[in-house]
């Protein structure tokens, strides 16, 4: 492990290298192509914030064409987020993971309070990882929360038209993300059998061709926010929001995800965080919309906005809106929630370089919600380890990684944390 270096690579090797590596492939390369400019300075700048705030690990071995990265930054004062593992070597997979998390766990300046990263749950390895901390985690500190991927075009805000994608390439994706749940895992799955897969193949098909491209087809090609019926009331986040807020929170996504992502206390909006990036050249700042129904004065929903540096994530979940949907509502009603916050989000994406915007929904309500605008990219996995499961987690690595180290493997074992 002595090769492994932090932030002392050149941003133009490093991106050269994960592109010969097949993490930057040609069609996510062509999405970043309009940004790849900002994200090489912005990376560029990182390398210089200090270890605890931004970090990027690499081995490299020129003669034997081996590499593998990994990297980390600050999401919030508590939790860092971990993000483009890619490998061509099963044991330099399991060795930068291992030696990645044993490092955040030991900052001793500004403690980690949790690790958190998105993850595709067709990825072998990452769901096999995390399955396992999932089911021996302590004191419930592990989290593991499926979410629709969206984009939405930053134009559409303003009522234009949204982004048209083709109905053939939408069906190859809703069967893509529904075939990892075969099984009916409580945690999302990889379904590795043929043969159970050729059983839901048809009749995932039928449901698809006769139930749902109507919808996705009228989605794909209308403008964002159209279903606005002046039932609701939007306003950023006050300090008399808070409690209604927290309750909000506590019954959608639970303690673990509140406080690992700093959703509680006086700074929400993470300006002193900001200040720190801003040091640097960059940025990492928040903004909370909600959504009360005007007559009973409910709080219908949140828009919690996350806008940071281009580059710092190749999905762009840096600057991805997260939709927190009261579940006391309908399915209909929630969508008019969202669509009415995404109208005013506008301010928020005022100055924003990307010009599609993503969008988090849990998956849970995002099956039954349909909404104007949005254009269904991936199925991701939220996961969330607390400090008090670190333990677990270094250990199963440590362990994994000597498991590899008693096999002679050869082939390559390209893998991301994760993919667009």
């Amino acid at each position: 492990m002595n090769r492994i270096r932090i932030n002392a690579m050149e941003v133009e090797q490093l991106l050269d290298l994960m592109e010969r590596n097949n993490f930057l492939y040609p069609a996510k390369k062509e999405k970043l192509i309009p940004v790849l400019g900002a994200i090489k300075q912005n990376l560029q700048r990182a390398f210089g914030l200090p270890d605890s705030m931004y970090r990027t690990l690499t081995f490299y071995d020129g003669a034997e064409q081996m590499f593998a990265s990994i990297a980390a930054w600050k999401y919030t004062p508590s939790s860092m987020i971990i993000l483009h593992l890619v490998s061509n070597q099963p044991v330099k997979t399991r060795e930068i993971f291992f030696y990645h998390i044993l490092k955040l766990a030991a900052i001793e300046q500004e403690p980690v309070q949790a690790i958190l990263t998105y993850y595709q749950p067709k990825t072998r390895f990452a769901h096999r990882m995390f399955t396992h901390l999932y089911e021996r985690r302590v004191d419930e500190g592990v989290l593991i929360e499926p979410f629709h991927f969206y984009a939405f075009q930053r134009n559409s805000i303003d009522n234009t038209q949204g982004q048209n994608s083709p109905s053939t390439y939408n069906i190859i994706k809703e069967l893509d993300r529904q075939l990892v749940y075969v099984n009916g895992s409580a945690i999302p799955g990889y379904e590795s059998s043929s043969a159970g897969a050729k059983k839901v193949i048809k009749p995932l098909v039928e449901k698809w061709l006769n139930k749902g491209i109507q919808d996705k087809e009228r989605n794909a090609t209308s403008p964002v926010g159209t279903n606005n019926t002046g039932r609701w009331q939007i306003q950023s986040i006050q300090r008399e929001d808070h409690a209604a807020f927290a309750d909000l929170l506590q019954a959608e996504r639970g303690q673990l995800y509140t406080q690992a992502l700093d959703l509680e206390g006086e700074d929400m909006t993470l300006s002193k965080l900001d200040g720190r990036y801003q040091q640097q050249g960059l940025t990492r700042r928040r903004a909370i919309l909600l959504c009360y129904a005007r007559e009973s004065g409910l709080l219908a929903g949140a828009l919690v906005i996350n806008r940071g540096s281009v580059g710092l994530h190749f999905s762009q979940i840096e600057n991805a809106a997260e939709f927190i949907g009261n579940s006391l509502l309908s399915p209909t009603e929630l969508s008019e929630v969202l669509s009415t916050l995404i109208q005013a989000s506008k301010e928020a994406y005022a100055d924003c370089e990307l010009e599609v915007v993503p969008l988090l929904i849990k998956s849970s309500q995002a099956e039954q919600m349909s909404v104007p605008g949005l254009v269904f990219q991936r199925q991701y996995n939220l996961m969330i380890c607390n400090r008090a499961n670190f333990i677990n987690w270094i250990t199963y690595l440590m362990q994994e990684y000597e498991k590899s180290l008693n096999y002679s493997i050869n082939q390559s074992d390209t893998m991301t944390i994760e993919a667009a």
